[in-house]
């Protein structure tokens, strides 16, 4: 059975200074103008900032096809498939890294980089993502989701990997 939201609370805190997430066959299931999202929390997960306050840059490939671009955007949430333009209607696929330097910190924002691979079922083709973000919030972060923008629901596996400082 999918789920539409995967929370890691009371696990962030100053022991790690940094952090890898890392998926493996995430599936998108069926939906429709789906993406799903990484968003933080600085209240162990009671709220989750959903403001326009993530900012990311990227560039892909396609595979089998000489179509590659690169792009910024802003958003409720750090895009897990890389460009909020790409859209599938289920049966698609993310894996890779995310990673979270001093999620804990107070000091500076949350910078992230991401190399990811997300099939698509509705294109037949598979796009590579790379780039790197930040969210523009100094608090510390002490939860974070991973959840899907819109009706769709997702299976497959999620690791959060604190890396020793």
């Amino acid at each position: 059975t999918g789920v539409t939201e995967i929370d890691f609370t009371s696990i962030l805190g100053t022991a790690f200074a940094n952090y890898d997430i890392i998926l493996s066959n995430l599936k998108i299931n069926t939906g429709t103008g789906i993406l799903p999202v990484l968003q933080f929390s600085t209240d162990n997960g009671s709220t989750y900032d959903t403001g326009s306050n993530y900012s990311q840059g990227r560039s892909y490939t396609k595979s089998g096809s000489s179509t590659a671009g690169g792009s910024g955007a802003t958003g409720t949430g750090f895009s897990l498939t890389g460009d909020p333009s790409v859209t599938d209607s289920g049966g698609s696929y993310v894996s890779g890294k995310i990673h979270i330097f001093s999620p804990d910190s107070a000091a500076t924002t949350k910078q992230i980089t991401f190399e990811l691979q997300f099939y698509s079922a509705a294109n037949s083709a598979q796009f590579a993502w790379s780039g790197g973000g930040f969210w523009n919030n100094s608090a510390a972060v002490t939860a974070l989701r991973l959840i899907m923008d819109g009706t769709a629901t997702f299976t497959g596996q999620v690791t959060l990997q604190p890396l020793p400082q």
